[in-house]
């Protein structure tokens, strides 16, 4: 979806950083903000639900 428009801004749910390794999560923004042209934001969170 990102990749095929030009004004939507896109999000996901708030990650919860101490069950999802680092790396794996900021290479996963990184190309999803290369592909959306810097239209990506990211959430972080600490608690477990």
């Amino acid at each position: 979806m990102g990749a095929h428009t030009e004004r939507v801004q896109l999000a996901g749910n708030v990650h919860n950083i101490p069950l999802r390794p680092p790396a794996v999560l900021a290479r996963s923004a990184a190309s999803l903000d290369r592909l959306t042209n810097g239209r990506m934001a990211l959430g972080l969170g600490t608690g477990g639900f």
